[in-house]
């Protein structure tokens, strides 16, 4: 270590910062802050797309990390959900407990896959009142009252018809939100 510590310069202090960011594509936050971070001196940036959230990560030493902060969050703001590696599942759970609200989750094609991980977060059942699986489009009317016509005109598979189940979840639950996962679309 010593003789390897002597041939390579060691920047004094490096910091890593990593933000997870819901709602936008990989591409969408690339080109909402790639340029911009890029631009400063001593930074690295990367990203790591998963399902249903994007990571950024940022290394450098403290001063241009809180440079590179300053854009991400003033460019993302709104889609950053967590800056210190807290599943999306946890932030609603802990959100809804300190806001003493309420979900229900509708979904078709997941067949159950958002529910799983909402009930998998440790206290889920303070705000978690019910998922529906709704696969059939006959239950899809018949449980969360989604407008047959509705179905027939947009298809099973479309945002009208999610946010319908949606709808129907939050309803038939009572609950403060009802949820249907945006890659389901049915």
């Amino acid at each position: 270590m010593p003789i390897l510590k002597s041939i390579i310069e060691m920047p004094l202090s490096v910091e890593r910062r990593s933000y997870s960011i819901a709602g936008m594509g990989e591409s969408l936050v690339e080109k909402a802050i790639g340029e911009k971070v890029l631009a400063i001196p001593g930074i690295e940036l990367g990203y790591c797309a998963r399902p249903g959230e994007v990571e950024v990560r940022v290394i450098g030493d403290p001063n241009v990390i809180q440079a590179a902060d300053a854009i991400i969050r003033g460019e993302l703001a709104l889609s950053i959900f967590s800056d210190n590696d807290e599943a999306l599942e946890g932030v609603v759970v802990t959100l809804l407990k300190q806001r003493k609200q309420t979900l229900a989750t509708a979904e078709s094609c997941t067949g159950g896959l958002i529910a799983n991980q909402i009930t998998n977060v440790s206290g889920a059942s303070e705000v978690f009142l019910a998922g529906y699986v709704t696969y059939a489009n006959s239950a899809k009317s018949d449980i969360l009252n989604v407008d047959s016509k509705l179905i027939d005109k947009d298809g099973a598979v479309s945002e009208t018809v999610a946010r319908a189940m949606a709808e129907g979840a939050r309803t038939r639950a009572a609950s403060n939100y009802g949820r249907y996962h945006p890659r389901d679309g049915c």
